[in-house]
């Protein structure tokens, strides 16, 4: 099943790139070479002589080299500066985790020195720092093996990226089609319907605006005239408005459009934006300048429809679709374990995180993604048996942008790709990607999502959304939070 697509008028097909210019969020990226990634363990000897041959020369450089490793201490890469450049020496499939590692450990550096980024980075290197990250080795060959297998996303720019509930970034990849090599884990693009949570339902729910079986019309929310003249329903959905009634569990499960613009539009627009700012931490200077000059229409889409103007990144929507997965708490996203040169520099420290929804509402969202994977649902294709998977899809106009962010109780795992050729274009196939990941993960079979004691299922009535009574002839099970779901359908006997 395709996902969603919409326009508003006068807007232009944005892109990645353009996102990105626009807001010049995004770090320069390290220049790639083609050295080899190599490991000291398990090496038959000609190899291990090779290995030994070049760490004693990268030693004998220790002050313009720093080394990235993985979570078991075998080095990923090496990063030099060379003619004011610094270049990064490692496997095609690793460059991005490398890259995402080496940026964070000087911002991380920065920081606690009080230093610019840039002396930080010089530092790093000439001290020949070594840069211990959570790069799990098998699961990151996994990422970038589905990525590359897949025809539609290894043809065009794309990426991936694996965390755990934890906040370690595990894995990620990035494959782009220019040849100065654009690293899209962490450069911003629109994230489509995936920003419905985050937006929408998720702060919807927290503040009781909505249940999972809140009713909402499937109708537009307004009309808009084309170039032609033609008068049309906004926001559009992948199919024709039915006109009927329908929960806000069916609205996520299907991504419809014009629900989702609804229930913004009754949560509040100045609500969302707190939300996404202060709680999720995303740029939305420019939704706020617009909604001041009365620009309701464009915030709905740029929220509900997922178009912010400073974009999204892969790496943010992992770290956002954790709080989901981890019963509401927000835990920053690191690569970087600790740096030594000599001894310590820096040291992640224990974080408890912060909880931004409560645990009863990261639950019944979570339930609510549960749909989207089952029957019927835009990320069917993701499926697993035995296995607690749960996530959202999103695509972008002219499916410029593709995505699926899986949760299971242990990983997270975000994939999104650019679509090089609309014509050619028939399903998203971040859902099967993110699939093929998820099933070559270890000890996944078995595990569910624990509900909260705050939690009950209950059963309500399909016509009305309340709680079914004695007669409702179409029942359905909810998710709800504890004494708050009471009003009983008042369905009549129907007549012989």
């Amino acid at each position: 099943m395709m996902d969603e697509r919409t326009w508003l008028p006068g807007r232009m097909s944005k892109t990645a790139n353009e996102a990105a210019e626009r807001t010049e969020r995004t770090k320069g990226t390290l220049k790639k070479t083609s050295f080899p990634k190599y490991r000291a363990l398990g090496l038959v000897l000609t190899a291990a002589v090779c290995v030994v041959i070049i760490i004693v020369g990268m030693l004998s450089d220790r002050s313009s080299s720093c080394q990235i490793v993985d979570s078991e201490g075998n080095v990923l890469a090496a990063v030099s500066l060379e003619s004011g450049i610094y270049e990064i020496d490692c496997e095609d499939a690793d460059w991005a985790y490398a890259d995402v590692a080496f940026h964070e450990a000087a911002e991380l550096l920065s920081a606690q020195e009080q230093i610019s980024e840039e002396a930080a980075q010089k530092r790093l290197v000439e001290k020949g720092a070594v840069i211990h990250t959570y790069l799990q080795e098998e699961m990151q060959e996994s990422l970038a093996e589905a990525i590359s297998q897949s025809w539609e996303a290894a043809a065009a720019n794309s990426a991936g990226a694996l965390c755990n509930l934890d906040g370690e970034l595990l894995a990620c990849y990035s494959h782009s089609s220019d040849p100065d090599g654009v690293n899209y884990v962490t450069w911003p693009t629109w994230a489509g319907s995936t920003m419905k949570p985050l937006a929408v339902y998720g702060p919807a729910l927290e503040e009781d605006v909505i249940c999972w079986s809140t009713l909402e019309e499937d109708s537009p929310y307004s009309e808009i005239a084309g170039e032609d003249g033609t008068v049309s329903g906004w926001p559009s959905n992948t199919s024709d408005y039915t006109g009927s009634m329908i929960t806000m569990a069916q609205a996520l499960k299907e991504s419809n459009n014009a629900v989702a613009v609804k229930t913004l539009s009754k949560f509040g627009l100045e609500n969302a934006l707190e939300w996404l700012e202060n709680r999720l931490g995303y740029t939305v200077d420019s939704e706020r300048d617009i909604l001041a000059s009365g620009g309701t229409d464009e915030i709905l889409d740029n929220l509900a429809l997922g178009y912010l103007e400073a974009g999204v990144t892969v790496r943010q929507m992992l770290e956002s679709y954790q709080v989901f997965a981890a019963g509401g708490v927000r835990r920053t996203l690191y690569a970087v374990d600790y740096i030594e040169a000599g001894k310590n520099i820096w040291q992640r420290e224990a974080e408890e995180g912060i909880q931004i929804f409560s645990e009863e509402t990261a639950y019944i969202l979570n339930r609510m993604l549960k749909g989207v994977v089952e029957e019927g649902g835009t990320g069917e294709a993701a499926m697993l048996d035995g296995v607690d998977l749960c996530g959202k899809t999103g695509t972008s106009s002219d499916y410029q942008d593709n995505w699926f962010i899986g949760m299971t109780p242990q990983y997270v795992c975000a994939i999104w790709y650019s679509c090089e050729n609309v014509e050619l274009h028939t399903q998203n196939e971040s859902v099967s990607i993110c699939r093929q990941v998820m099933e070559s993960l270890p000890d996944q079979e078995g595990l569910a999502f624990a509900c909260p004691e705050g939690v009950e299922k209950l059963s309500y009535c399909v016509k009305s959304g309340l709680l079914a009574g004695e007669y409702c002839e179409e029942t359905a099970d909810g998710y709800y939070k504890t004494g708050t779901f009471t009003e009983v359908c008042d369905c009549q006997p129907v007549s012989e």
